[in-house]
């Protein structure tokens, strides 16, 4: 049995202290007791600290000398050592000799195998195989398994891609996921593992390859809605298909979730502890996704609010925030507020989540929500939880300006952490001005907000002192009655040597609004202007054909004032090395083309490229500000390459591929929101498509339009769904409606609150 190390009785020592104990290997005999404390006190600093690799290959010339002795235990210790610190020392090679010799002692061989494997150079393991492979047939199980897992993780690694082995007949678990990584790319094999039942360990692993299967034709979903349905005595086979749900896109996850939230509401009345937790935990993902499906849970959700286990307590309760009407949501604030305390840092940033969207969802109760911040920041947190909380304060700030801005400002006076009253200043800085339009008397505002600020400059260390002639500048230039005192102070201080630098430039940029602050007056101050760009969305396309030997898929991200292109390339040709190729790109814009080029080569099975392209909204002629609803850019791209075979590179094939074209539209631009429902302007028109599959039809318009999908239903052959977004006061809602007639046909119905708006969104179909 190999030896577990543990920190037992050891100290933490230093790299001196571990070279002296190491010193008990220069003595013959080894005394094995010395020898294993040296080697457990070596594993405890390597693991706490990265190590210099000319004092790990100093400790590793000692370390072989235990090959010499015949204690078992420290023969084990030894083994364990290096494969744990093998690959991080360039002299491990030199203990590969020894461990062959150890591989042939049956009293060795499944220690001596692991070790062995961690120290074999990149380039060498194919000259390894045969001692890799003889164990993987061996008759001694615990060998077996051993081998079966080091190859594995070779797989996975894409190290031993052009071994080839036959899949094993053997049905056991490491054996079924050694299967897995051989024949990934053999859907008919794969599709053959599906047949083993769903029991155990191993039917679990059969529901990860049901949804890897799914991933890669989204008509082969019977499997993933058997999975979904709970059966007696398989809740571990439901828990691990809602897990791997939980990552499909939320299109895909809207057509599997009134079975899983059926399953759901039985495992939520389960009387087994962790059964209860796991389900809530998942209904709890759930239902930030969709808190509208999730509401049909009320009830279950809220019988856990007062079981006895603390965790499933908590975790209801956020659920409850997610899915509850107003009143239940109500009480339940109060009753966190008295018991916030209590929490651990990771269930307040649960609760502080929740109940922020929900501020958002009930505006009538925004009172209590304050009381509810307010708890939340008194309350002794750490400083990452301070941070969070502070983000979602700013979020909600707009529901109740005022009340929030005094709830900060007399935080301020007993904040425990100077980052935080920091944080807090800037948040002062930028909503203060705010209030100006909202009717509130001089001596309010002194009262409530400028006195806490002023203090800071008396009671608060130089760094808060800055933020706070900060704060105080930029408030000023907004309250007139301010001003004289604010100029005074900075003229004050501008003599003081902690706050002259700031003091100085706050008085030369006075006269001038940040909104006012043009890049010719930065450069004039000596100051270079960050580029400021926010995310606005990401979509993803594939531009190869489904099952094509070389996969392309693109990630589109737009910002405000370029798009990221980013291209990926995968070779799914077993055996076939593309030996170099060009990826070539044009952009069609009004009259001019823009083309671009990317080589690559040795690209092997199941290994990946990766190309960026960032172009500036300008060389688009694309304004993100002042966008025109009728603009359109096409993108066609072309893949020539050159394909041979692994092991021999003088047999060349070359191939061409044109890819699916892509645009770039508007649409890009519209953020996925929830719309208004006054929208009153519409547009209809039904389209025959060139498909015969709805949901790969389905698939396509969404990510045309991508925005947040609202609702999604399946029935008799035909898909409903409705999507919303939103760009400047732009609004917009697609509802889609596909069915099947010889080939897939859509009527498409858009309602928006600008009457063009709908018509150029149907123009995008046509």
């Amino acid at each position: 049995m190999t030896p577990q190390m543990t920190e037992t009785n050891l100290v933490d020592l230093d790299i001196n202290e571990i070279s002296s104990q190491l010193k008990a290997f220069n003595t013959q005999p080894l005394i094995t007791r010395k020898c294993v404390v040296a080697l457990n006190s070596l594993m405890l600093l390597h693991t706490k600290e990265e190590l210099k690799e000319s004092h790990l290959n100093s400790f590793f010339t000692r370390i072989l000398k235990s090959f010499q002795s015949k204690e078992r235990y420290l023969k084990f210790m030894t083994h364990l050592v290096i494969q744990k610190i093998g690959k991080d020392c360039s002299d491990s090679f030199l203990s590969i000799s020894s461990l062959l010799k150890d591989l042939t002692d049956k009293n060795y061989k499944e220690s001596a195998l692991k070790a062995l494997f961690s120290v074999i150079p990149d380039q060498m393991l194919n000259d390894y195989k045969p001692v890799l492979m003889q164990g993987y047939v061996s008759r001694n199980e615990e060998v077996e398994n051993i081998s079966s897992c080091i190859y594995y993780s070779l797989l996975k690694k894409n190290m031993v891609n052009d071994w080839i082995v036959s899949p094993s007949s053997e049905k056991s678990l490491i054996k079924m996921a050694l299967n897995f990584e051989i024949k990934k790319n053999d859907k008919n094999f794969l599709s053959s593992m599906l047949n083993n039942p769903l029991k155990d360990a191993k039917g679990v692993f059969v529901v990860k390859v049901g949804f890897f299967l799914y991933s890669k034709d989204k008509r082969k979903d019977e499997f993933i809605r058997e999975a979904l349905k709970l059966k007696f005595n398989q809740e571990m086979i439901f828990v691990e298909a809602c897990k791997q749900l939980l990552n499909l896109e939320d299109e895909d996850i809207l057509k599997f979730l009134t079975i899983a939230l059926d399953s759901l509401k039985s495992l939520l009345k389960s009387k087994n502890t962790i059964i209860k937790f796991t389900s809530i935990k998942l209904l709890n993902q759930l239902a930030k996704k969709f808190p509208q499906h999730c509401e049909v849970l009320s009830e279950e959700v809220e019988e856990l609010i007062n079981d006895k286990n603390k965790n499933i307590n908590i975790i209801a309760t956020t659920t409850i925030l997610l899915i509850g009407g107003e009143e239940s949501a109500s009480r339940l604030i109060t009753k966190i507020s008295n018991v916030f305390s209590t929490l651990s840092d990771s269930y307040k940033t649960f609760l502080v989540e929740a109940v922020t969207k929900l501020l958002k969802k009930f505006k009538s109760k925004k009172s209590e929500f304050v009381s509810f911040y307010k708890t939340a920041l008194e309350e002794k947190s750490s400083f990452e939880f301070k941070v969070f909380l502070l983000k979602c304060i700013k979020e909600v700030m707009a529901s109740n300006r005022e009340s929030f801005l005094k709830l900060l400002s007399f935080y301020i006076e007993d904040s425990l952490n100077y980052k935080i009253t920091i944080l807090v200043l800037g948040i002062l800085s930028e909503e203060i001005p705010m209030l100006l339009d909202e009717k509130i008397s001089k001596n309010y505002l002194i009262d409530n907000f400028l006195i806490h600020i002023f203090n800071r400059l008396i009671l608060e260390n130089n760094h808060v002192r800055i933020a706070a002639l900060e704060c105080l500048t930029n408030i000023s230039k907004y309250i007139d009655f301010i001003q004289t005192d604010v100029i005074n102070l900075l003229n004050k201080y501008s003599k003081d040597d902690a706050l002259k630098d700031i003091s100085l430039f706050l008085l030369q940029t006075y006269e001038i609004k940040g909104e006012e602050l043009s890049s010719t007056e930065l450069k004039n101050l000596g100051i270079k202007r960050e580029e400021v760009n926010k995310l606005i969305k990401e979509c993803r396309i594939d531009l190869s054909e489904r099952n094509s030997d070389l996969k392309v898929s693109l990630r589109k991200t737009i910002f405000t004032d370029f798009i990221d292109l980013t291209f990926f390339l995968e070779n799914n040709l077993s055996g076939i090395l593309i030996k170099e190729g060009v990826f070539s790109l044009a952009i069609f814009l009004q009259e001019t083309k823009k083309e671009f080029e990317f080589s690559f080569d040795n690209l092997k099975v199941g290994n990946k490229r990766e190309f960026n392209l960032k172009i500036q909204n300008y060389d688009l002629q694309i304004d993100s500000t002042n966008l025109q609803f009728n603009e359109v850019i096409n993108v066609n791209s072309v893949i020539d390459y050159v394909l041979c075979p692994e092991n021999d590179f003088s047999e060349v094939e070359r191939e061409t591929v044109s890819l699916d074209p892509f645009r770039i539209t508007f649409m890009d631009y519209f953020i996925p929101s929830f719309a208004k429902n006054d929208l009153l302007f519409s547009s209809s028109s039904s389209f025959i498509l060139d498909s015969v599959d709805l949901n790969d039809s389905l698939q396509r318009i969404l990510k045309i339009l991508n925005l947040q999908l609202i609702t999604q239903n399946e029935e008799n052959n035909e898909i409903k769904c409705v999507v919303e977004g939103n760009y400047d006061d732009n609004l917009i809602r697609v509802c889609v409606e596909l069915w099947k007639k010889d080939t897939v046909q859509m009527n498409l119905d858009v309602f928006s609150n600008k009457e063009f708006l709908s018509e150029s969104v149907i123009k995008l179909f046509e």
